[in-house]
């Protein structure tokens, strides 16, 4: 009796890495966003889209940092044959992206915070009001003239403590530029607000801000035109809360000034 054996040969057949789909999509998608954060961030361009504020500018920091490691940890992935059964990531970075790429490709339709020159800060006769040292001029409330000047740094601020505590500011004389705004329903007759444009946290929020004044003219001004105005702060009572008011303005033309204004 003979014993057959059967020989099976073995055949090796070697592996070609190909790359794993959903891997490569979720790391063009990280890999975007992170990027376009980063350009942001590192040009200041960010400041299109938010407010100038340390916490939330910290947190894009840390959030570009996370999207850059998930863009490395991504790629390690690329060769395998399986990568998790969702594009859930992908989809939301890649919406990020979106978001983003308007401040980066359309830079100009989005305004940076306002920083106006010296001469911006001056009075209806055209001469420099207590002081002309813009950078240090702090809230601008000057006690001794019974003066407050508001420029783009302390516009929103000054005018928010002056409102907080009407009672003491009430009969000082203010100057302030900034565009005719029709936008506070409570006016009456042709007075009208001077406005800035307000980022309080986003570009979504801004809104038109600042001092109602009176106004008697028979001919109201053109909205959105600039005036720099000198008047004296009165008030107002607006659904049972005092509010100031600007009475006695003096106005005259001024030049436009680019840019928001924002809490400080």
């Amino acid at each position: 009796m003979y014993r057959i054996f059967t020989v099976r040969r073995l055949c090796t057949v070697k592996y070609i890495p190909t790359i794993n789909i959903h891997a490569a999509v979720e790391i063009v998608a990280s890999a975007s966003c992170s990027l376009s954060l980063l350009y942001l961030l590192t040009t200041g361009s960010i400041y299109r889209l938010i407010a100038p504020n340390s916490y939330i500018i910290a947190l894009l920091w840390a959030l570009t940092i996370l999207l850059l490691w998930s863009t490395i940890k991504a790629s390690k992935h690329i060769f395998r044959r399986s990568y998790g059964s969702s594009y859930r990531n992908a989809i939301l970075y890649g919406l990020c992206t979106l978001l983003l790429s308007p401040s980066i490709f359309h830079a100009q339709a989005f305004a940076l915070p306002a920083e106006e020159p010296v001469d911006q800060v001056i009075s209806i006769t055209k001469e420099p009001v207590p002081t002309n040292d813009y950078k240090n001029i702090g809230d601008g409330i000057d006690d001794a003239h019974r003066h407050i000047t508001l420029t783009s740094r302390n516009y929103y601020d000054t005018i928010l403590k002056v409102s907080n505590h009407i009672d003491k500011y009430k009969g000082y004389t203010v100057t302030a530029t900034g565009y005719i705004s029709y936008h506070d329903k409570a006016l009456q007759g042709n007075d009208f607000v001077l406005a800035r444009d307000l980022m309080i946290c986003c570009v979504a929020d801004m809104s038109p801000f600042g001092l109602p004044t009176e106004y008697s003219s028979t001919t109201p001004l053109l909205e959105h035109t600039w005036y720099t105005m000198e008047g004296t702060i009165g008030t107002r009572n607006f659904h049972g809360v005092e509010q100031p008011y600007i009475v006695n303005s003096k106005i005259t033309q001024a030049d436009a000034i680019d840019g928001y204004i924002f809490p400080n």
